[in-house]
């Protein structure tokens, strides 16, 4: 963990005190931190030395009793009144999205399959028409399955590149979605 991430989780576990209390304390580590470096540690040895950030804000809220506490409703029941009770257009949006990112990658597929069938057919059945009808028409089918087998090269690469990108950004959506549905800040 860095400098940054560790008084940012400081920040957010001290969320429950007033705004000048919560800067006092965050000053007060970001202070030690700075004094750690200077003394030619790396960050996170500094942050290392000076522990766990929930375990020191709940530390700091245990010994300071006296601090005015900020009443914030709590709105964990109605977040989830609220997400279940608009499930039905969250959820038919979320699937809708998912069934779109599905079916690109189908396409794609199916698209590469039909042209490698077609190049196949065209390639093998050349010599057919050589024979049976002229060469100049048995070269120009030899030459439509040379241009398939591009187009099939084309598509699969095609779909392996939009397949990982759509795996990642499903990873993301997923990720953003059990944080929004948990009430956690990015």
């Amino acid at each position: 963990m860095n400098k940054k991430e560790f008084l940012k989780k400081m920040d957010y576990y001290l969320l429950v005190i007033n705004d000048e209390e919560r800067y006092r304390f965050v000053g007060y580590y970001e202070e030690m931190i700075e004094d750690y470096l200077e003394n030619g540690l790396s960050e996170e040895e500094a942050i290392e030395k000076i522990g766990d950030p929930k375990q020191i804000t709940k530390k700091i809220l245990e010994e300071n009793e006296e601090m005015s506490f900020k009443i914030t409703p709590n709105n964990s029941t109605l977040k989830i009144i609220f997400v279940i009770a608009l499930f039905p257009i969250w959820g038919s949006l979320l699937l809708t999205f998912y069934v779109i990112l599905g079916v690109v990658p189908l396409v794609i597929l199916s698209s590469g399959l039909a042209t490698a069938v077609i190049a196949c057919v065209s390639i093998l059945g050349c010599p057919f028409v050589m024979i049976h009808y002229n060469i100049p028409a048995g070269i120009m089918q030899l030459g439509v399955g040379i241009i398939c087998i591009g187009i099939t090269l084309l598509l699969y690469k095609t779909f392996i590149v939009i397949w990982a990108k759509i795996l990642l950004l499903v990873k993301k959506t997923n990720r953003k979605v059990v944080m929004v549905l948990k009430g956690e800040k990015e």
